[in-house]
């Protein structure tokens, strides 16, 4: 339970402002599945992944705001290119939980 900034041992990396949740928490209310979410403050989580040269990929998220708190721009980023764009998730507070996918080659 609980939460931790930058916490070792994930596959994903941590900006400093940056960590993983548990539901209840003050970063989540309710993870969109399962009991557990990344949170994000004005820093990123990123993974690596390869793909071939002529490989087709879905890449798919969900986001929520933080309980009490406004909503913020949300970047889906591939090799440094922006392929996706949140603007305003959210209203504070909203139980439901927004999705963004791209596919490419």
């Amino acid at each position: 339970g609980g939460w931790a900034y930058a916490p070792t041992g994930a596959s994903w990396s941590f900006g400093a402002g940056a960590g993983i949740s548990s539901n209840g928490q003050p970063w989540v209310a309710t993870a969109p599945e399962g009991t557990h979410a990344g949170y994000i403050q004005n820093t990123a989580i990123t993974q690596t992944m390869s793909f071939g040269s002529s490989t087709i990929y879905n890449i798919a998220f969900q986001a929520a705001n933080r309980p009490g708190h406004n909503p913020n721009a949300l970047l889906l980023q591939v090799d440094g290119v922006t392929v996706a764009s949140l603007v305003e998730i959210l209203a504070p507070d909203s139980p439901r939980h927004a999705r963004a996918e791209r596919t490419g080659s």
